[in-house]
């Protein structure tokens, strides 16, 4: 995403899809030998250590002193809501879509998910101001329906080779704050209780305030970066 007028860089996006039980469309019997940081096909950049850190693709610490937890209510008309940021895909608003490709309803998008993890980490971790979250990442492991209640659990990061790296790249500055966090679904058992994993928020050591500006809805405030 850059500015418009002056092409600033203002955030990267980097997302990974992997489709369960397909395959047998290659021609190679070996996957191929992993692309250099800086020759990606197209004149594309690969992603930098510093992202694929940060989507927790690496074996999670799971080190929970000083855990913080926050919760969260979706509401009924979430994915309706978030809709209007442009992502139309059925899956989210049309039951008898979402049944045909097994969920009971239409589920939540997922970024509106990792929105709700953002959410608790600024809350709870960013004394509320939007400008301290640096970055942030995690692995979708289950869908969330609309109007469930969500638990977000942090805790300060172990400090593994990969942020050790990081940091001496200089991707990470030295008084940023690193912390874990998962998101599970209040009151849903079993192995879907947990929607998001592996998650991984930097927060930057001093942030800009917010401006606030009251809404139309009384009693409501929209912050503004």
């Amino acid at each position: 995403m850059v500015e418009k007028s002056g092409g600033e860089i203002l955030a990267k996006h980097l997302s990974k899809v992997f489709l369960k039980g397909m395959g047998g469309f290659s021609e190679h019997q070996q996957p191929p030998t992993a692309l250099k940081r800086d020759t990606a096909p197209h004149g594309e950049r690969m992603p930098s250590k510093f992202s694929t850190w940060l989507l927790g693709w690496q074996k999670v610490i799971g080190r929970r002193a000083g855990e913080v937890r926050v919760e969260l209510s979706t509401l009924d008309v979430q994915a309706q809501l978030y809709r209007l940021s442009g992502d139309y895909n059925a899956l989210h608003v049309d039951e008898a879509f979402a049944r045909r490709v097994g969920f009971p309803r239409p589920v939540l998008h997922g970024l509106a998910t990792l929105g709700f993890a953002a959410r608790a980490v600024i809350r709870a971790l960013g004394d509320n101001i939007a400008a301290s979250l640096k970055a942030i990442g995690g692995r979708f492991a289950a869908p969330v329906l609309p109007g469930d209640t969500l638990l977000v659990s942090m805790w300060p990061a172990a400090g593994d080779e990969s942020e050790q790296l990081a940091r001496a790249e200089g991707e990470l500055e030295s008084t940023d704050r690193v912390y874990e966090f998962e998101v599970r679904v209040k009151g849903r058992a079993g192995p879907m209780a947990t929607v998001i994993s592996r998650g991984k928020a930097v927060l930057r050591q001093a942030a800009r305030p917010c401006r606030r500006t009251t809404s139309r809805a009384p009693g409501e405030l929209l912050a503004r970066l």
